[in-house]
């Protein structure tokens, strides 16, 4: 058991079976920061996408090479998921991307049950086009209140 997955380890490649191979793979889902943090056992060990999310900052500093980081990422300043990096990767090592990014990686619900995102390579990450301010409303006749969208 590995978290809330079962992971399966062939101890003999020979066991081993491969049924068809150059099968093209669905689409990942495009969720949200806050679906995945208060839903993260509902895409558990699936293939899923989050936009325009950024370092929240309070997390690991982006990993060197040969480590692991658990990143804190958000896309609205309100919920927070993890962005695990396992130095399995390659990730590590690579420069930090510049934020907000788009991300691909594997879902999955720690020991802790906190809400992660795997990447499986640096490809996972791709730029995006955000738009970065809402203008909400004037707060007096000096200072307007926006809203950060990314």
């Amino acid at each position: 058991m590995y978290g809330y997955a079962l992971e399966i380890i062939p101890t003999n490649s020979d066991y081993i079976i491969v049924n068809s191979t150059g099968n093209i793979l669905p689409a990942p889902q495009q969720i949200t920061v806050g679906e995945l943090a208060l839903n993260g056992n509902n895409y558990q060990s699936e293939l899923i996408r989050l936009n325009a999310v950024f370092n929240e900052g309070s997390g690991d500093p982006w990993p060197l090479v040969n480590s692991n980081a658990f990143i804190i990422i958000t896309d609205n300043d309100i919920d927070n998921a993890v962005l695990y990096i396992d130095e399995d990767t390659g990730i590590d090592g690579s420069p930090e991307p510049p934020w907000p990014r788009d991300i691909i990686g594997v879902a999955s619900v720690s020991v802790y049950n906190d809400s992660t995102i795997n990447p499986r390579l640096i490809s996972d990450f791709s730029s995006c086009t955000p738009t970065p301010f809402e203008l909400l409303y004037p707060l007096n006749h000096y200072a307007l209140k926006v809203h950060r969208l990314w």
